[in-house]
C-alpha cells in the first residue's frame, strides 16, 4: 500500500473511531439525537406546543434547532436552541428547501407542530420527519402527506380516535394519540384569586388576514376588554405577539408571554378573555378559570367552540352576530369562505362606532356574569374527558423515535 493509501485509511479509521467515541459518550450522557423543530405560523398554538416540547426534549438531545417564520419565533428566540433560522413570512418551498439543505449536515430529524408543507419539503430533502397534530379532528380532507411522514402524533379531542381508526390508511405505521399537552394547573376558588384580568390574544394571527388589519382589530379587542372590566377589577394583563403589543397603547402593558407565564396567570386571575384556540380551551379547563371566549378569528376556533357548546362545555362566549348585523357565520363551511366572512366582519366593526359600542356592551354583560358564577364551570369537564399533561408522552415518543433511529 502506498503512503497516500495508508494515510487515507488511517484518516478513515480515525473518523470512524471519533464517531464511535462520540456515540458512546452520547449514550452514556443520555443525550443523543439531532432534531430540527418547526411550528405552523397559524395562531400561537403550534408555536407554544413546540416551545413546551423543546423544554422537555433539550436534556435528551445532542443538538436542537428551530426553522420557522413570522410570529412563531416570538416564543422560540429566548430558548437555548443550537440554531435558530428565521424565514420570511409565507416562505416559498424553494426558500425552505435552501435552508433545509444547509442544515442537513447538522440534523437528522425534523419535527413540526402542524405544518405539513414544511414536513413535505423536509422529507424530500432526506430528513426523518415527524408531525404533532392537534387538528386531527378538523381536517377536511387530511393533508396529502399525512400518511407518508415517519411519525404522526395526534392530540386527543372530539372524534380523533374514531377518525384515525376509520381511516387508518391515511396515517403512517408510527401513529400515536396523546392527551392534550397542557400540564395540570392549579384550580383556585374565586376568593383565592387576585383582582386581575387576563386578555389573551395569542391566537389571532393567521395567513388569511393581513397583519395590519389584525393588529387594528386586536387593539380594539384589548381596549374593549379593558373598558368592560374597568370598574370591576384591578390589574389587566394583555398577552399578544410582539408586533401587536408594540402597537397597543402603553397603558395596556401588552407583552408577549411564554406558555408558562400564561398558565401562571390563568391560575391566579379572576376572569380571562381569550381566543378559542384548542390550547386556550384546554388551559382554561385545567385552571378552572372563568373565561369569556372572544369571537372566532378563524374557522377552527369557530368549530371548536361550537363542538363544545353541543356538549354543554361553554360558559360565556361571543360570536360576531352578538354585536353585528348580517347573516351568521357557518364555521363548518370551506375555510376560504369562512375566512372571507370573518375578515368582512372585522372590517365592519372597525368602521362602525355602533358595532364597537355593541361589542363593549356585550363584553361588559358577559364579564359581570363570569365574575359571579352560580355553579361549577362547564369548561372544567373538558380535561375530565380528554385528559391533560400529554406533553410528557409526546416528548417520550419523539425522544424514542429520534434515538432509536440513531442507534442504528
Amino acid at each position: 500500500m502506498n503512503k497516500t493509501g495508508l494515510k487515507n485509511k488511517t484518516q478513515a479509521s480515525f473518523v470512524f473511531l471519533c464517531a464511535l467515541l462520540s456515540s458512546v459518550l452520547c449514550w452514556a450522557n443520555g443525550q443523543c439525537g439531532k432534531l430540527l423543530m418547526n411550528a405552523e405560523a397559524f395562531g400561537f398554538g403550534p408555536s407554544a406546543a413546540t416551545a413546551q416540547l423543546f423544554l422537555e426534549l433539550r436534556p435528551h438531545m445532542e443538538r436542537m434547532g428551530y426553522l420557522g417564520e413570522g410570529h412563531t419565533l416570538a416564543l422560540q428566540n429566548s430558548l437555548p436552541y443550537d440554531d435558530i433560522v428565521r424565514l420570511e413570512d409565507q416562505a416559498s418551498d424553494s426558500k425552505i428547501r435552501e435552508h433545509l439543505r444547509r442544515l442537513l449536515s447538522r440534523y437528522t430529524h425534523f419535527f413540526t407542530s402542524s405544518d405539513f408543507r414544511y414536513a413535505r419539503v423536509a422529507q424530500e430533502e432526506g430528513y426523518k420527519v415527524g408531525v404533532y397534530d392537534p387538528l386531527t379532528w378538523f381536517w377536511k380532507p387530511f393533508p396529502e402527506n399525512s400518511a407518508h411522514v415517519d411519525l404522526y402524533v395526534a392530540q386527543d379531542f372530539v372524534g380523533v380516535r374514531e377518525r384515525i381508526e376509520g381511516a387508518r390508511f391515511l396515517f403512517p405505521e408510527k401513529t400515536a394519540v396523546v392527551a392534550p399537552i397542557v400540564q395540570p394547573l392549579n384550580r383556585r376558588s374565586l376568593h383565592q384569586r387576585k383582582q386581575a384580568v387576563l386578555v389573551n390574544l395569542g391566537g389571532l394571527s393567521n395567513p388569511f388576514v393581513s397583519n395590519d388589519l389584525m393588529s387594528k382589530f386586536s387593539n380594539l379587542l384589548a381596549e374593549s376588554c379593558a373598558l368592560a372590566v374597568a370598574d370591576q377589577t384591578g390589574e389587566i394583563i394583555v398577552a399578544t405577539n410582539p408586533k401587536f403589543a408594540k402597537e397597543m397603547p402603553k397603558r395596556l402593558n401588552a407583552a408577549t408571554l411564554s406558555p408558562g407565564h400564561i398558565q401562571n396567570h390563568l391560575e391566579q386571575v379572576r376572569v380571562a378573555f381569550m381566543t378559542s384556540g384548542l390550547g386556550n380551551l384546554i388551559e382554561a379547563s385545567s385552571a378552572g378559570v372563568p373565561v369569556v371566549w372572544l369571537p372566532p378569528t378563524n374557522d377552527s376556533q369557530g368549530q371548536q367552540i361550537q363542538l363544545l357548546k353541543r356538549r354543554d362545555m361553554v360558559d360565556w362566549s361571543l360570536d360576531w352576530n352578538d354585536f353585528t348585523d348580517g347573516p351568521e357565520i357557518d364555521y363548518f363551511r370551506p375555510q376560504e369562505t369562512v375566512m372571507k366572512e370573518i375578515k368582512s366582519k372585522m372590517l365592519m366593526v372597525l368602521e362602525s362606532r355602533e358595532y364597537q359600542e355593541r361589542l363593549l356592551q356585550v363584553l361588559a354583560e358577559k364579564v359581570r356574569s363570569s365574575l359571579h358564577p352560580q355553579s361549577s364551570l362547564k369548561i372544567e369537564r373538558l380535561v375530565d374527558e380528554y385528559g391533560q399533561n400529554g406533553i410528557k408522552d409526546l416528548a417520550e415518543i419523539v425522544r424514542k423515535w429520534v434515538q432509536d433511529h440513531d442507534k442504528r
